[in-house]
């Protein structure tokens, strides 16, 4: 027969209610008592039915996650990040994945996760196409779910940005400071805007002019960085430093530059951006733009769960905006000639 909350208050030496309080993370119960009733449910192995708890309580303890894809170790990080937040708060996590070019199955994840009566939803991906984008919010707003953004925005939802207009500015800085004039892009609109809004900014702030014939713009994939390269080497633009728009893209352009026997940094110099863990791994390791991960999934935790259990009547939601550190390692120095 199978353990009830009953059999679990009374291993524990405490009321059915004090039980309840701690599986749902409900107002301050005593350290030494959390521990028994966690040491109760361990030892008797108690599972407590979803349905009968959501019934109840009127909740799941179950929060959705939309990304784009965790090809990239960046969404991968954070999805891990965001769900070690919501386990310490009672909740787990469901994951939808779609980009910004597969909005049919963006809608049918978000969709699904409102009909299985998801307590929040945490949005990391959006749609491209304006149209889409207004169903898409009328969608989410209309669901009356807790909802948070992360880098963009939706009418009426608070959002966890990263700056990335001053985190690529710091990167494209950093190759001005070093005597580099003739800069390549890497990135698009797939990757972020702002990253290319930043390497335009630094130009202008620092007297330079963009050479529109050293962008590129495609997938934030290791195979767009090799594909990137082998075509900015074929035209007769020359550069001395590419900054990439992620660490992926920046990885493809370095092997593909390697396997041609360019020394970086001799050669070029090269600066990703996100401060994967495969950054350190490459010879030379990586230079690049380092997102706060950790306190960003806190934020969006903490955002959304405030957002549900206070339900705070405010016309504007918050809008929190990280500043990103630069990490300086190997694959920059000074040009050979400037």
């Amino acid at each position: 027969m199978k353990p009830t909350i009953k059999d679990v208050a009374a291993r524990a030496g405490v009321s059915i209610a004090t039980v309840s309080r701690v599986m749902n993370n409900r107002d301050r119960v005593h350290t030494a008592t959390k521990e028994k009733v966690h040491r109760a449910i361990e030892e008797l192995g108690f599972a407590p039915s979803t349905i009968a708890r959501s019934m109840v309580m009127n909740e799941t303890r179950n929060i959705g996650l939309l990304l784009p894809f965790l090809k990239n170790e960046f969404w991968a990080t954070l999805a891990e990040s965001i769900e070690a937040r919501l386990w310490e708060n009672g909740y787990t996590v469901t994951i939808g994945m779609a980009d910004s070019r597969s909005y049919a199955k963006m809608k049918a994840a978000v969709q699904s996760m409102i009909e299985r009566k998801a307590d929040g939803i945490i949005l990391c991906s959006s749609p491209a196409d304006p149209r889409e984008l207004a169903d898409f919010t009328k969608l989410v707003v209309e669901s009356a779910v807790p909802a948070v953004t992360f880098e963009f925005d939706l009418p009426g939802l608070p959002s966890v940005k990263s700056d990335h207009i001053q985190g690529s500015s710091a990167a494209v800085n950093h190759l001005i400071r070093l005597g580099h004039t003739r800069i390549a892009h890497i990135g698009g609109p797939l990757v972020s805007i702002g990253r290319e809004l930043g390497y335009r900014e630094a130009h202008l702030l620092q007297g330079l002019p963009v050479d529109e014939n050293l962008i590129r713009r495609g997938e934030p994939f290791f195979e767009f960085g090799q594909a990137a390269i082998i075509d900015l080497l074929e035209q007769e633009a020359p550069f001395t430093a590419v900054f990439c728009a992620n660490d992926l893209i920046a990885l493809g352009a370095v092997q593909e530059l390697q396997r041609r026997e360019f020394r970086i940094p001799k050669d070029i110099s090269i600066i990703g951006y996100d401060n994967i863990k495969a950054a350190v791994l490459i010879k030379p390791n990586l230079t690049t733009i380092a997102q706060p991960v950790s306190d960003m999934s806190a934020s969006l935790v903490d955002t959304l769960l405030k957002e549900k259990n206070d339900k705070p009547a405010r016309r504007l939601p918050p809008k929190l905006l990280f500043e990103l550190e630069l990490i300086v390692r190997e694959t920059t120095a000074a040009p050979l000639m400037s």
